[in-house]
C-alpha cells in the first residue's frame, strides 16, 4: 500500500468520522505505513483507545515507530505492556510487527457506539485490512477481541484448529489456520484480561504460540535491543550455543552456514525454517527434536521421520507434530529434513 493510499485513507476516514457523528479521533495502523507490506507478524485489536497527552488524534498510521513502544512511558493503557510482553515472547521487535485496529475510530468504550457507528467502522476495517491480511508472508496474526477475530477469520477464510484453556476461569485461547498454512491466534482483550502478566496462563500461551509464533521468520538481532530479546530471536549468542549439547550445537552450526535455512530461538524452542517455511526444531526444555505437521504435509509425508524413530504427537486438537529425543536424535533430524527437502546440509 503506497504512500498515496495513506493520504487517500486519511481523507476517507475524516469524512466517515463526520458522517458517523464521531469526534474523538481516528487511527488504523499503530506503526509506520510501510509495515502493511513488510510485517511477518500482525497484532490487531478492536479500536483505538484514549490517546496519551500530545498525541496526534487523527493519524492513520504512526511514522514514529510502533505506537505501543513509542508511548510506553506516556500512556495509561494496560494493553501497552501486554503487547510488549507478547513481542518478547514471540521473539520479534515491536517496530517489525504489523500493529493496528480493525475499527479506526476512537471511543471510550465499544459499547457506547450505536449499531450504525459500529457497522460503519467494521465495514471500513474489512475494506482496509483485506489486502494486508492476504499477504502470504504474513505468517502469524494475533486477534485481540471477538470482533477482531471475527473480521480476520472472515477475510482470511481460516478454520478452527484448537481451543486451549487460558488458565483463567472459562477463558479460552483459540487457534485457526488459513488454507495456505498461516496461523491465527485469538486472545481475549488484553486491556481487561492481562494474560501476559499471569503466571497461571503461561502454559496456555506457550501452547497457543509454540507452533504459531515459529511460523514467522526469526528476527535478525541488532544493537540497541535487549539481551533477552536478542537471545530468543536468533542463535547468535555464545551463551545460548554453550547451553546446548555438543550434537545439537553441531547441527545449528551447520544450519547457520546454509543459505536455505534460518534459525531462531523462542523461550523454549530453537526453531528452524527452510526457505521461509517452518521445519521444526529443538524443544530445549524437553531436549526433543520435532518436525511441524505443515512441513510434513508439504514434503511428502512422515515416512522419512518414522523410519528414523520419530513418533507422532497429538497434544491438543489440531496440534500435531513428529518428535524424537535421546542419543542420535539430532543427526536423525538432519537426515530426515535433508531427505524431505531434497537439500543436503
Amino acid at each position: 500500500m503506497i504512500e498515496t493510499d495513506r493520504e487517500a485513507w486519511r481523507r476517507r476516514l475524516a469524512a466517515e468520522e463526520q458522517r458517523l457523528n464521531l469526534s474523538q479521533g481516528l487511527k488504523f495502523v499503530y506503526g509506520p505505513w510501510s509495515t502493511l507490506d513488510t510485517g511477518h507478524v500482525a497484532f490487531l485489536s478492536l479500536k483505538p483507545g484514549t490517546a496519551p497527552p500530545g498525541a496526534d488524534l487523527r493519524a492513520v498510521s504512526d511514522e514514529r515507530g510502533n505506537s505501543y513502544e513509542v508511548e510506553r512511558t506516556t500512556t495509561g493503557s494496560p494493553i501497552t505492556g501486554q503487547f510488549l510482553a507478547l513481542t518478547e515472547l514471540l521473539g520479534v521487535r515491536p517496530r517489525e510487527v504489523l500493529t493496528g485496529v480493525v475499527t479506526p475510530f476512537r471511543a471510550v468504550a465499544w459499547g457506547n457506539l450505536t449499531v450504525r457507528q459500529k457497522d460503519g467502522a467494521l465495514a471500513l476495517g474489512r475494506e482496509f485490512w483485506a489486502g494486508p491480511l492476504a499477504r502470504p508472508d504474513l505468517r502469524l496474526i494475533v486477534a485481540v477481541s471477538q470482533e477482531a477475530a471475527d473480521l480476520i477469520i472472515t477475510l482470511t477464510g481460516a478454520t478452527a484448529e484448537s481451543e486451549i484453556s487460558a488458565g483463567w476461569g472459562h477463558l479460552c485461547l483459540r487457534r485457526y489456520r488459513t488454507c495456505d498454512g498461516r496461523a491465527i491466534v485469538h486472545l481475549p482483550h488484553l486491556s481487561r484480561f492481562r494474560l501476559l502478566s499471569r503466571a497461571a496462563s503461561r502454559d496456555a500461551l506457550a501452547l497457543a504460540f509454540g507452533e504459531a509464533a515459529a511460523e514467522a521468520p526469526p528476527a535478525v538481532p541488532s544493537t540497541g535491543t535487549s539481551p533477552r530479546l536478542d537471545l530468543i530471536s536468533a542463535l547468535d549468542s555464545a551463551d545460548a550455543l554453550a547451553s546446548l549439547p555438543l550434537e545439537a550445537r553441531r547441527v545449528f552450526d551447520t544450519l547457520f552456514g546454509s543459505p536455505d535455512y534460518a534459525v531462531g530461538v523462542l523461550t523454549q524452542q530453537v526453531v528452524v525454517h527452510f526457505r521461509g517455511q517452518k521445519v521444526g526444531g529443538l524443544n530445549r526444555r524437553l531436549m526433543e527434536w520435532y518436525v511441524s505437521k505443515l512441513f510434513v504435509a508439504a514434503h511428502g509425508g512422515p515416512a522419512p521421520l518414522e523410519r528414523r524413530g520419530f513418533q507422532v504427537r497429538d497434544v491438543a486438537k489440531g496440534h500435531r507434530y513428529w518428535a524424537r529425543k535421546g542419543a542420535g536424535s539430532a543427526s536423525a533430524f538432519v537426515a530426515a529434513v535433508e531427505e524431505m527437502s531434497g537439500v543436503k546440509l
